[in-house]
């Protein structure tokens, strides 16, 4: 049977936390005593502890006696909830408890995709251009044209929102037809080669598609993911959302 450390349960806080307890085990071992997480074995001297090493803040031995002799432990009496000392030699049923890990689930706005490792939420939307794109994250969504910091994130949105350029993708009725790229917040605002993200984060991570950035013609200062590469472009494609 398993309680909510990684311990022989430990029943330290009070005899309400005692009570409770007794009560799950009765109905597991049906009147026999278990092993609780008491002993002398720790803090030297025959002095008792739970098998984590704390001290007792809450005792509950039958006639309040118990044994100050190195190689005790102590079950629970089933079903008063009593404590003994037994030799910690025999074998006995016993509960384990450990602190669960404590876990918030991520809360993205509606149609978001969440990137764990960046704690970030994604999202894919219609072709504009760059500057749209930038303000359309900003006024829907309080976010900005998505910031990539690894290879993993990477291959997180390549793969969520498949992103590749191999893939013709159509606009315009179909009548209008591009290969897959997806505008990010990398930009050039000095036409220097000098990219920044939008968002301000530090640029720590590139995957430039080779020979890029070029600046091609003079007018190529937008960054766009294309497969798993970043390519420069001026034309408009979809934007990345992050918020």
């Amino acid at each position: 049977m398993e309680f909510v450390t990684n311990h022989l349960t430990t029943q330290a806080l009070d005899v309400f936390l005692n009570t409770f307890i007794a009560g799950y085990a009765d109905a597991e071992f049906h009147g026999a005593d278990y092993w609780i997480g008491a002993t002398t074995n720790y803090l030297g001297g025959g002095n008792w502890s739970w098998s984590d090493y704390n001290p007792f803040g809450y005792s509950n031995f039958v006639n309040e006696q118990s044994v100050n002799t190195f190689g005790y432990c102590a079950s629970q009496n089933l079903p008063d909830g009593k404590w003994k000392n037994s030799s910690c030699t025999l074998q006995k049923p016993y509960i384990c408890e450990y602190l669960p890990t404590k876990f918030c689930a991520p809360a993205c706005p509606n149609g978001f995709t969440y990137y764990a490792a960046g704690e970030k939420c994604y999202k894919l939307l219609k072709p504009v251009n760059f500057t749209d794109g930038i303000n359309q994250c900003k006024t829907l969504y309080d976010g900005n044209l998505a910031s990539i910091h690894s290879k993993d994130e990477t291959q997180f949105l390549t793969s969520v929102f498949s992103i590749d350029p191999n893939v013709i993708a159509f606009i315009d009725n179909n009548t209008t037809a591009y290969k897959r790229y997806v505008w990010i917040g990398l930009q050039d605002p000095t036409h220097t080669l000098n990219y920044t993200w939008i968002d301000g984060t530090s640029v720590d991570y590139t995957n430039w598609a080779y020979n890029e950035p070029d600046d091609a013609n003079g007018i190529q200062h937008c960054g766009a993911l294309q497969g798993v590469t970043i390519s420069c472009l001026h034309h408009s494609f979809d934007n990345i959302s992050v918020s």
